[in-house]
């Protein structure tokens, strides 16, 4: 999975996706634009969590 995949999913399968990616975090009620601004945050090698983000990536695998 890649960040240019999530970032251009709809809502619905965003959220979907996400949770597979970043566990730590809850999407539930959140806009597409705040899970997008999470994402950009993680995806910063100056982000504590940027390892953590970066390996959850690679392992999940999206569902078509």
């Amino acid at each position: 999975m890649t960040v240019q995949y999530l970032k251009s999913l709809k809502i619905t399968k965003l959220r979907k996706e996400v949770k597979k990616v970043i566990s730590w975090d809850r999407f539930d009620g959140c806009s597409r634009e705040i899970i997008i601004n999470s994402i950009e945050k993680y995806e910063k090698k100056s982000s504590p969590k940027y390892s953590l983000f970066m390996q959850e990536l690679k392992n999940a695998e999206p569902q078509f």
